[in-house]
């Protein structure tokens, strides 16, 4: 009984507690509702923190915690939005910058692409329509394509015979003895008669053929990649305009002198291919009697399409070959002159234009009947246009530089031609070439060729980083800091 008792008060007790829990939770909640109808309600107070602040003081201690817990989530939820806001923002400016990016490539190698079909069509039509000319002079023939037939020299109807002139009276006899008769003039060649149309046709099929025209992409300077090409080119400043100091330069000119020493080769040069032509910066010959090697050529220029270079660009590694002729190096085809001339005079093309001025001046200065000296200077695009030249008056090519790059190239039975290509950023921007233009060369060293064009290599990479900081605005390297010259390497 006793037991009962007390387990009975206990029970009382706690019961008379809930009640009063009840009774006080009842009171606080209906403190609360009042004051949260007196500050507008529950949305006036969730929105107005000054209110929310206020509401808080009817809170007891255990609904003021889960409230700060709630808070607390809330804030983390929103510091996680917001950075999940700017990681958005900052992915989307990283996506507009590589659309940017990407659609500036694109527009770039559109661009190359749309001069490259320009090249190759009016070259190839230049040069089709040279090599269709030609055989129809082999076959004797002339054409017309707009002709059914062959004309009067294709069995059309007869010219009518002149006629005779009418007789006058005899001249008077004179007393003075007749002079000796006078040797005829030759009678002239007969004219070629016009081709009938199936003659024409089929000189037409002949050239007009897939193998015609892969033999003249093989000599056109149509390089893979050439957008990249050209844009490393550009941001290494070694578009023409830009290479003023490199044209005659002491530190480029030690290393062809000493190829062309050591390997004992006639000529030795370093050219920079940009987008039209290719520059020989540094162009040194040698005399193999005697062993003295002079800089000459220093500034001349080729168009691309002209050089035996491109076809070191085309493979993108060294290339070594002999032949008869520039023209005839075996594995390296290039045009022959009348197709080179065919490219001056009729292809629409900046190179075509670059190509002519190459031509007119060999034609004006390599002469050797020409009274202009050696270090006379050439006529350029620049003195047409009324412009400076941009690398300077005392840099503007000379005529002994303009015979001096003939002379390496023209008028020889046998040549030897060994290219290194010079890369930047993994794109062959230059070649290192080691030529004897007298003799086929079978010990020429090409590992050796390829020292001499990492030197060079080492010397445009340094001053390409120098132009890119100097664009930047850092301040240049003091000299007891800078990076060995390619003299102190050599």
């Amino acid at each position: 009984n006793s037991m009962h008792r007390q387990v009975s008060v206990i029970a009382a007790a706690a019961s008379i507690d809930v009640q009063a829990q009840i009774r006080d939770d009842f009171a606080q909640g209906e403190k609360l509702r009042e004051k949260v109808e007196s500050l507008g309600g529950f949305g006036a107070v969730a929105s107005d923190p000054t209110k929310m602040t206020a509401a808080r003081e009817f809170l007891k201690a255990s609904d003021e915690l889960l409230l700060s817990s709630v808070e607390n989530v809330r804030d983390a939820v929103r510091a996680e939005a917001e950075k999940n806001r700017a990681a958005m923002e900052a992915m989307e400016r990283r996506a507009s910058e590589r659309m940017d990016a990407l659609r500036a490539q694109s527009e770039a190698q559109a661009k190359v692409l749309q001069d490259q079909v320009a090249q190759l069509t009016s070259m190839m039509a230049a040069v089709l329509g040279q090599r269709t000319g030609a055989a129809a002079e082999t076959a004797g023939v002339t054409l017309d394509f707009g002709r059914e037939d062959g004309g009067l020299g294709g069995g059309g109807p007869a010219a009518a015979t002149p006629p005779e002139p009418e007789s006058s009276a005899p001249e008077p006899e004179s007393s003075h003895p007749e002079p000796h008769p006078e040797t005829p003039d030759p009678a002239p060649s007969p004219r070629p008669r016009v081709a009938t149309r199936d003659e024409a046709d089929a000189v037409a099929d002949a050239v007009y053929s897939g193998a015609n025209v892969r033999d003249i992409m093989s000599k056109m300077d149509l390089y893979e990649d050439e957008a990249e090409r050209r844009r490393v080119v550009s941001e290494s400043a070694l578009e023409y305009e830009e290479i003023g100091d490199l044209v005659d330069n002491d530190d480029l000119h030690l290393l062809t002198d000493a190829c062309a020493k050591e390997l004992g080769v006639t000529d030795s040069f370093i050219g920079i291919i940009d987008s039209k032509r290719q520059t020989y910066v540094s162009h040194s010959k040698f005399d193999v009697d005697t062993g003295e090697a002079r800089a000459h050529g220093d500034g001349v220029y080729c168009a691309n399409v002209g050089t035996v270079c491109k076809h070191v660009v085309k493979r993108g590694d060294a290339m070594q070959t002999n032949g008869p002729n520039h023209a005839s190096l075996t594995g390296m085809p290039n045009f022959t002159d009348p197709e080179y001339e065919a490219i001056v005079n009729h292809a629409d093309h900046a190179q075509g234009a670059i190509l002519g001025d190459t031509f007119a001046q060999f034609a004006e200065y390599v002469d050797e009947n020409s009274d202009k000296p050696d270090d006379a200077r050439i006529e350029t695009e620049y003195d047409r246009r009324g412009e400076a030249h941009p690398h300077g008056a005392e840099k503007v090519p000379t005529v002994g530089g303009m015979r001096s790059l003939a002379d390496t190239f023209l008028g020889y039975d046998h040549i030897h031609y060994t290219g290194v290509p010079i890369k930047l950023q993994g794109q062959t921007v230059a070649t290192f070439c080691a030529i004897d233009r007298e003799r086929e060369r079978h010990d020429v060293d090409v590992e050796k060729v390829k020292l001499y064009a990492a030197r060079a290599q080492a010397m445009l990479e340094k001053r390409a980083a120098e132009k890119k900081l100097a664009r930047l605005g850092v301040p240049a390297v003091l000299p007891e800091a800078a990076a060995p010259t390619v003299a102190a390497v050599a």
